[in-house]
């Protein structure tokens, strides 16, 4: 399953508060990004980020996961959620994980491989909605 693992001090309720909340085309490829929501759990150690990711006639409903496991983060696709494990989504978690490790996070691993400088440039490049919020 693709993912990112990163280290480092995360305040979930604050990502819960103003999430990496993309809105993004890349019209040459047909995909479009859009943040749909995002929820905390009581314990405070896992967020749920929900996407639309539409790549040409396929549109998905994509779950991700930010999880605290023991001394790690870990960005996922949420198991118990059917999607297919298409370019758009592997560009979305690369996103988000670059988008983790400029909040001051360490990647780890990651096997997400030529994804991830894709995703590098989309999280320096485009704003998010919540930090559009923030700005005005």
């Amino acid at each position: 399953m693709p993912h990112v693992k990163l280290t480092g001090e995360l305040d979930p309720a604050s990502l819960w508060k103003r999430p990496p909340a993309y809105h993004f085309s890349v019209p040459e490829e047909e995909l479009h990004v859009k943040f749909s929501e995002s929820f905390l759990n009581h314990e405070g150690n896992v967020l749920l980020l929900k996407y639309i990711v539409v790549e040409g006639r396929l549109t998905q409903r994509v779950q991700v996961l930010i999880v605290r496991t023991g001394s790690e983060w870990l960005v996922k696709l949420d198991g118990t959620y059917p999607v297919l494990r298409s370019a758009g989504v592997k560009l979305l978690l690369a996103t988000i994980g670059a988008w983790l490790a400029s909040q001051g996070l360490q990647r780890v691993a990651s096997n997400l491989g030529p994804y991830e400088a894709r995703g590098a440039f989309y999280a320096l490049h485009m704003s998010s909605e919540s930090e559009n919020a923030l700005e005005e």
